[in-house]
């Protein structure tokens, strides 16, 4: 069994062996191979947990087959203290669109990467980060990923290494919802069982296993691996970040062929920009990266231009699935947008109202039922009252008509630009359900919100929040349908910008 200092065994070693090939293999499949029990094997895993030998299990991703760029910002700071750096760190960590992110010591203070589709996008949060350092920052570059080999633990003594291939592709895959929530649970906890899976984001189990292996077919999931605390294991982590000078593609093959078989290299990343390569060493002592570094000066002295090297201190983030990485989400008003309701609804409650002896100028549409009410009166058994007589006379006034449906939104529904739709109104469940039942309209719609799913309503941004929150994707990702000027400040408020006034 692993001992209390943290030095593992062999048997240990031949554990993380398989786990390095797919970490998503059962105990019964690892015992099996290493010639355990699956009890003993279960324990030994759980005992290299517990001492922090192994982090966690996460899922490598090819962000480039999703049509996004991989970006990596080295950070310099200055007159900083540890208090403020860890501040600082802890910002960068909360951006949703930073996949990895570490501390060094050496030149670098903090390096990451961050995986946008576009430029534009790219300099926002590259403004984002310069402005959490500030006045801190004293230095700062980026250079873009072009491709990427995951290696694997060299020191673990695997004879047969199967790279992990990450970078742009010629194919750019788009993913729906339901394929983002599988990614977004593996990425953080790759040894998640099925059955569990399925459970967790609500799918029968054999479509989960075909939307998993159309995921690793199509090549956006590259493989499961184990994330060690090599520290424990007596090693250290360095990166060696490289310039080389202007080579043709057979001399540059050849020094990529070096680093990817050297015995002390976990990653190789080929990038462009300031630095053309950047090797994740893992090594026992620092004299061992001074001999590499001459190995490559020696066999490569025409390519090798400069070279820096930082130690990795601490690691805080590796989580390949940015916020927002599915496509455009639409986000529908009912009442007025979708469909032709407010043509009877607002007569029915003036109606209602006037039964009890009350009134009001103002329009019903884009409100709640309940907020409109309780502007109209403050007595809350007549609010009651008024409310339910209402609704009862709506459900008779719904059976007995045909809804006008838009058709322009409609035809936009059925084209499918997106698998990201939701319905945000001020109508309460049973009235909303009874509409999209009549209309034929439930099936088109992800989520749901509704007035009774959030505390505050229309011009209150919660129930978009709500919807943003739900599907998992950025204000700016979004475009909304409404009709009145309650939902559209409702949605600006939001930070929606990408707004369409529609009327009948």
């Amino acid at each position: 069994m692993p001992k209390k200092s943290g030095v593992i065994d062999e048997r240990d070693k031949k554990i993380l062996r398989e786990l390095e090939k797919d970490a998503r293999q059962t105990d019964s499949s690892i015992a099996k191979k290493i010639r355990l029990s699956k009890q003993v094997t279960n324990y030994r895993i759980q005992q290299m947990r517990k001492l922090g030998i192994i982090n966690n299990f996460y899922t490598v991703v090819n962000v480039g087959n999703l049509g996004l760029t991989t970006y990596y910002v080295f950070i310099q700071l200055e007159k900083v203290t540890k208090e403020k750096e860890e501040n600082i760190i802890k910002k960068i960590n909360s951006l949703d669109k930073v996949g990895w992110l570490i501390s060094c010591i050496g030149k670098w203070d903090i390096i990451l990467n961050v995986n946008e589709s576009s430029v534009l996008n790219f300099e926002k949060t590259l403004n984002q980060i310069i402005k959490i350092c500030e006045p801190n920052l004293y230095d700062h570059k980026f250079t873009i990923l072009s491709e990427a080999e995951h290696i694997g633990y060299k020191f673990l003594g695997s004879k047969n290494y199967k790279p992990l291939y990450q970078g742009e592709r010629d194919k750019s895959l788009k993913l729906d919802v339901t394929d983002e929530r599988i990614l977004r649970i593996l990425s953080q906890n790759a040894r998640i069982d099925s059955i569990n899976l399925s459970k967790k984001i609500k799918m029968p189990l054999h479509i989960l296993n075909y939307r998993m292996k159309k995921l690793i077919k199509s090549g956006i999931i590259e493989g499961f691996k184990p994330k060690l605390n090599i520290n424990k294991l007596g090693y250290q982590w360095h990166l060696l970040l490289i310039k080389t000078d202007f080579v043709n593609e057979e001399e540059r093959k050849k020094l990529i062929d070096f680093c990817r078989y050297h015995k002390n290299t976990y990653y190789v990343t080929s990038t462009i920009g300031d630095y053309n390569l950047m090797l994740d060493l893992h090594i026992k002592l620092t004299d061992e990266l001074i001999e590499i570094k001459k190995e490559l000066q020696d066999k490569f002295p025409n390519l090798i231009k400069a070279y820096e090297s930082v130690m990795v201190v601490e690691e805080f983030k590796i989580d390949y699935i940015p916020k927002g990485i599915t496509t455009t989400a639409l986000l529908f008003d009912l009442d007025g947008t979708l469909v032709n309701t407010e043509k009877f609804d607002g007569k029915l409650l003036k109606k209602v109202l006037k039964s009890y002896g009350l009134k009001s100028d103002e329009k019903f549409r884009g409100h709640s039922l309940e907020d409109y009410i309780s502007k109209v009166t403050q007595d809350k058994k007549l609010q009651k009252k008024v409310k339910n007589d209402f609704i009862s006379q709506y459900k008779l006034v719904l059976k007995n008509i045909q809804i006008e449906v838009n058709n322009e939104l409609l035809r936009y529904l059925k084209l499918g630009l997106s698998p990201l739709v939701a319905l945000v109104t001020a109508n309460n469940k049973q009235l909303t359900r009874q509409i999209l039942t009549k209309t034929g309209l439930s099936k088109y719609f992800e989520i749901i919100i509704t007035c009774e799913d959030v505390k505050y309503q229309k011009p209150d941004p919660a129930p978009y929040i709500k919807a943003l929150k739900e599907l998992n994707v950025a204000p700016e990702n979004c475009i909304v349908f409404e009709d009145s000027e309650v939902g559209m400040k409702s949605a600006k408020a939001a930070g929606i910008k990408n707004i369409r006034k529609v009327a009948y």
